[in-house]
């Protein structure tokens, strides 16, 4: 009698064992499609405005006054949801055309991009997040707090210098981040878990956290490290104060950015803990 309690015992044991395993299995996928699609729109979204950057202003345009110049691109502007404004700066620094006429006088200042800033002819770089609307209101987001409700909704610059003739112009295009934690929100809800978008060198671009604070974990730190050589992958994580998380990130085809997804493990195992405790009750009546 007793070596068949001690068997049960051991079988149930195994089988629930194997079937917690199983399922994290499973939800390892499912983190990992979640970071493959949210990493698809992303790239798709940047690779569309530094299309729009490229194409917004020709060289002829260059020529037209500072007004016509700011018409144009207002336009460009209305027809891009991902976009708050795009904005021409002068050698100096000074923004001399915007679709957003508030904006136009003003000296954004060094935005701090990655990559770092080049000579190369076609230059591309993401931005920090930046709390307020727009230029005329804005101020870097720096530190881990989160935006204030005053700074919001926040927008992400992006730079691009490129050549029109002989002439070398920088346009700044300030993104909606709304836009993409939409779209991240509309396919992960907050109580199954949440996803970031991070530069390469670690700053947090996006966040569907109920905060936008962020600190750099030790795991985030060493796949940064080696992104260049495993630009995907998933494993099981234990987040500071935070229960347990399912983790997947996947690094963008064509931009210094990566996007993670971190699945609450209480609410993946709540199938399973279910199953546990009918398969307890047959076990032991």
């Amino acid at each position: 009698m007793l070596l068949f309690i001690v068997l049960v015992i051991g079988g149930t044991t195994y089988t629930l064992f194997r079937l917690r395993s199983e399922t994290l299995d499973a939800q390892l996928e499912i983190s990992a499609t979640y970071a493959h699609v949210f990493e698809d729109h992303l790239t798709q979204t940047l690779k569309f405005i530094r299309l729009i950057l490229t194409q917004s202003i020709s060289e002829n345009d260059l020529n037209q006054p500072p007004e016509k110049v700011s018409a144009l691109l207002a336009r460009t502007v209305r027809q891009t949801p991902a976009l708050r404004s795009i904005s021409l700066i002068d050698e100096q620094g000074r923004i001399v055309a915007s679709s957003n006429r508030d904006n136009i006088g003003i000296s954004p200042g060094a935005i701090d991009c990655f990559p770092p800033s080049t000579d190369n002819k076609d230059y591309f770089g993401i931005g920090r997040l930046w709390a307020g609307r727009d230029f005329q209101q804005g101020k870097v987001k720096t530190g881990e707090r989160p935006l204030e409700s005053n700074e919001l909704p926040g927008f992400i610059p992006v730079v691009h210098a490129l050549h029109l003739g002989k002439r070398q112009i920088t346009l700044v295009a300030n993104i909606n981040p709304d836009f993409l934690v939409n779209n991240f929100s509309q396919k992960l809800v907050s109580e199954k878990g949440f996803v970031e978008v991070l530069r390469y060198d670690g700053i947090l671009l996006v966040s569907t956290a109920e905060t936008s604070s962020h600190r750099l974990h030790r795991a985030e730190a060493e796949l940064l490290k080696n992104i260049s050589e495993k630009e995907t992958g998933s494993f099981l994580e234990n987040l500071p104060n935070q229960p347990g998380t399912i983790t997947s990130y996947r690094a963008s085809s064509q931009f210094p950015v990566l996007v993670i997804t971190r699945l609450d493990q209480r609410q993946a195992l709540k199938k399973w803990n279910e199953e546990r405790s009918m398969l307890l009750l047959i076990v032991i009546p």
